[in-house]
């Protein structure tokens, strides 16, 4: 049974984009561009809306988990609004099963902080419920601060994405009796030889138990609890064909000699019916991808940019490396390249 996917978002006047449209592949979901070209704010405001879905929850609900996402000044939802001399945002975002269109979400938010849903245009069908799970991986990592976490959270006013919370929500599920899904049986088998161990638990503290020793996570390097994390996801299945997973500079923290390994891993959870969307600033990553990638891999790397600093963000698709327009990873190392041949070329040490 095929699952619900994001197809497509349409944005004017929220947070940094003045207006813009982007279709979504329903396996790999690529976006680069320099920084302020709003990469973090798309898969957070897709996540909240996502989470909406799934939950079939009502409009009251988004508003709050926009809220808990976005974290605005005084809880003010308005401060999402990009042109204070506009009415208001207006964000639309459509799913699908297939070709099929079977949910549509389109609402404004007004400078006062209203959410309010624009029914002439709202189709909507209780179909995300056919969404497995829904993850969202933050650049910073959790794990080693993770005990206590949740219940200070729910507990105290404190200044984190509700992400944060909603992940250690997943990472702390019992792992399951019996694995149906043998391909993501394989990735752990990747993941167990990378990290060079399994995860364990106790007392909501997480442990790297190796063939020598435990090792808490306190005292882990954050590479490898990175990787953990989508170990304990996989084997509790959080991650399993019908999820979304977002993860924001999952490069963050890895040495370079593990990116092989983690494009390896994120191309095998697409490859298992999970629809996956990535914000990135690393030249390995969109390299590694481009090179392990198969023509069945159905990756569109999406480059957001402004021609001026006075222009509006805009956004190029494309499903195919070499056609990235434009690519500012890939000028920066183009440049690096060039200042070292023009230096060797000079005679200069």
């Amino acid at each position: 049974m095929r699952t619900p996917v994001i197809k497509s978002l349409y944005l004017k006047d929220f947070t940094a984009f003045d207006e813009i449209e982007i279709a979504f592949s329903p396996g790999i979901n690529i976006f680069i561009g320099p920084n302020g070209t709003g990469k973090t704010h798309i898969l957070k405001l897709l996540y909240s809306i996502v989470s909406a879905f799934k939950e079939g929850s009502d409009w009251d609900y988004l508003r709050e988990k926009l809220v808990r996402v976005f974290l605005p000044y005084e809880n003010n939802l308005g401060r999402l609004v990009r042109n204070q001399k506009m009415v208001g945002s207006r964000i639309k975002l459509d799913f699908c099963i297939g070709h099929l269109r079977i949910g549509h979400f389109s609402f404004a938010i007004t400078k006062l902080g209203q959410l309010l849903p624009e029914p002439l245009l709202l189709r909507y069908t209780n179909s995300g419920k056919g969404i497995a799970s829904l993850i969202y991986i933050p650049p910073r990592e959790i794990l080693a601060n993770a005990p206590g976490f949740r219940s200070l959270y729910k507990e105290r006013e404190i200044n984190f994405e509700e992400v944060y919370p909603d992940l250690l929500d997943k990472v702390y599920l019992p792992s399951l009796k019996e694995n149906k899904h043998s391909k993501f049986e394989q990735l752990l088998t990747i993941i167990e030889e990378a990290i060079e161990g399994k995860v364990t638990s106790k007392d909501e503290y997480l442990f790297l138990k190796t063939d020598r020793h435990s090792v808490e996570f306190t005292l882990l390097a954050e590479g490898f609890r990175k990787l953990a994390l989508i170990w304990l996801l996989i084997k509790n299945g959080s991650l399993s064909p019908g999820a979304i997973l977002f993860w924001d500079e999952p490069e963050s923290s890895l040495n370079p000699s593990l990116l092989k390994k983690l494009i390896e891993i994120i191309l095998g959870i697409g490859r298992q019916g999970v629809q996956v969307f990535i914000a990135t600033h690393n030249y390995i990553v969109l390299k590694e991808f481009d090179i392990q990638a198969t023509d069945a891999d159905r990756i569109n790397y999406h480059s957001l940019y402004r021609e001026k600093k006075t222009k509006p963000i805009e956004c190029n698709t494309s499903d195919k490396f070499s056609e990235i327009h434009p690519n500012v990873i890939l000028d920066v190392f183009t440049d690096i390249y060039d200042r070292e041949i023009d230096r060797v070329l000079k005679g200069d040490k």
